[in-house]
């Protein structure tokens, strides 16, 4: 389990850095709010994963295991959330008129994937019951921190910092000590 609170946290990182090189400002536009850019991609990661694993876990217990064909299974899983992040972005755009920001997708989908594939190595010997409560805990989990993770690292860039400590380097730092923080509860 401690190894997917640091897949988790890893997975938080990337979309903090994603989300920090997409926040660039413009001269045409005003800069987005990051909160909303954050909440839309929490939701559409959190929706993703548990479409994509809620697929492939059935998937997985009733065709993959009992043929026996394990090393499938993350091939498998990416599929599952490559549709399942298309389809909801499918879903979205048609019932907005809106276009869909395909940058969001993408990181949704690559979202969906890691998370599933570390949910479903974590959750091997678990019973279905069990499984589908702990993938509406991690979808859940991971949208909270992701972000309480940008409300963090917006924090860290508003305080005095050394120059050589400034933006990405302070972040990762303080990523570190919450995987250390996680992983001292996790026992």
């Amino acid at each position: 389990m401690s190894d997917l609170l640091l897949v988790v946290i890893g997975t938080v990182v990337v979309n903090h850095l994603v989300l920090v090189g997409r926040r660039l400002p413009t001269a045409t536009a005003d800069p987005p709010d990051p909160f909303a850019a954050e909440a839309s991609l929490a939701l559409a990661s959190a929706l993703t994963l548990l479409v994509g694993a809620g697929i492939m876990l059935p998937l997985d217990r009733l065709v993959l295991a009992p043929l026996k064909m394990e090393a499938v299974r993350v091939l498998a899983m990416i599929a599952c959330s490559a549709a399942a992040g298309k389809g909801l972005s499918w879903i979205m755009s048609s019932a907005t008129s809106a276009p869909s920001k395909a940058p969001h997708a993408i990181l949704a989908i690559a979202n969906g994937a890691v998370l599933g594939v570390a949910f479903l190595q974590a959750t091997v010997d678990s019973s279905p019951g069990d499984a589908l409560v702990g993938l509406a805990t991690l979808a859940a989990g991971f949208a909270a921190l992701v972000l309480a993770g940008g409300e963090a690292f917006r924090r860290i860039d508003h305080t005095f910092v050394l120059a050589a400590f400034r933006g990405t380097p302070l972040m990762l730092i303080a990523a570190g000590l919450a995987a250390l923080g996680l992983l001292g509860l996790a026992g």
